[in-house]
């Protein structure tokens, strides 16, 4: 895999490694980041998240969220096709550790993806969703300028507490990043 560093004004996005279980532990351990962040089942141990990270996160567009000072807050990952469309669109996903929430941290790396798959990556779109209950990415999502493109209904999670929720699913196509872009202050 080869290494690559996202930098944003006040985030350094880079791949993850063994060294980072216990911090991703003390992040993830939280059931709600889990729940609300593709219903995966927060970790028990140091242990189990260094599995996580090994089996998991350590992909080549798949990148811990830290500070500059290296504390790491979350994690981002580029999925190289959405499941919300038949084409090969790429599809973001992210969560951010709750003690780290109303920062913006979410939506400077979702910036800095952005970036990537439209400038590296050489995307015409990209997808990225969340469910309806959880309002903070919502907001992150729409912020971003993301547009909505429909919504997943009656989707059945154990882990959000065995019922059915809906995913909403938004889109943003590479005309309307480069017009964001263009429309950023110098």
């Amino acid at each position: 895999m080869t290494e690559r560093i996202l930098e944003t004004e006040r985030l350094l996005l880079s791949h993850w490694t063994e060294e980072d279980a216990r911090e991703e532990y003390e992040l993830a351990k939280d059931p709600y980041i889990g729940k609300m962040c593709g219903g995966w089942t927060a970790p028990e141990s140091v242990e189990e998240a260094r599995e996580t990270i090994r089996t998991v996160l350590m992909k080549e567009e798949c990148y811990k969220i830290a500070l500059k000072d290296g504390t790491i807050v979350g994690c981002c990952e580029i999925l190289s096709s959405s499941r919300h469309s038949m084409h090969s669109d790429p599809e973001i996903g992210y969560w951010i550790g709750r003690e780290y929430w109303g920062n913006g941290y979410a939506g400077e790396a979702v910036q800095a993806l952005l970036q990537r798959i439209f400038t590296d990556l050489d995307a015409d779109r990209v997808f990225i969703s969340c469910y309806d209950i959880n309002e903070q990415s919502r907001r992150v999502i729409e912020k971003c300028g993301f547009t909505y493109h429909h919504t997943n209904e009656n989707l059945f999670s154990d882990n959000l507490n065995s019922r059915n929720y809906n995913d909403l699913v938004y889109v943003m196509s590479f005309g309307d990043w480069q017009e964001r872009q263009e429309k950023k202050p110098l």
